[in-house]
Parts: C-alpha cells; structure tokens; sequence
C-alpha cells in the first residue's frame, strides 16, 4: 500500500512534467530540476527511480523511439490498437 503510493507519486510527477504544469528551472530535456529531486528522494527501489528516469529521458524502447531511431517498425500502440505507441501513452494512458 505505501509502495503504491510511492508509485502513483511518481507517475503523478511524470503526467504534471508531460503537460507542463511544472516548468520551472527546465533543463535540456524540459523536465524541471525539481521534479528531478522530487523523484530521487522518493523511497523505491533504484530500479524503479532509473525506469521513471529512462521514461523521462525517452529511452524506453517504444515504437515511436524505435522509428525516430531509424529503426522501422509499426508505431501503432499493440494494446489498444487506435493511437502511436510514445512513453506517455503506454505508461499512462
């Protein structure tokens, strides 16, 4: 229960940084340096905190990634099959 709460917190961070209620002190990838801290001192586990970050950072390997990296796939989302398969949409749609 407190683990879930941890992790709503966070998704709840990563839907204000995608829709831009917070944005100040953005850095490069225009995710503000609070929500950084906010989430590096939530209490979960560092392979949870490096997932949010590689979800931040566009790492995770989902068919709109894939294709902007050249590599050719559909980019149709495989669960629902009506919108392109980005970070944002997986994880929080």
């Amino acid at each position: 229960p407190a683990r879930d709460y941890r992790v709503n917190q966070a998704c709840s961070l990563f839907q204000k940084d995608q829709h831009g209620a917070v944005n100040e002190g953005l850095n490069n990838r225009g995710t503000s340096e609070g929500v950084w801290k906010l989430i590096w001192n939530l209490k979960l586990p560092i392979r949870i905190l490096t997932f949010i970050w590689n979800i931040l950072h566009d790492s995770v390997p989902v068919f709109a990634t894939l294709n902007r990296r050249g590599i050719q796939t559909s980019t149709r989302c495989l669960l629902c099959d009506a919108e392109e398969e980005s970070s944002p949409h997986l994880f929080l749609n």
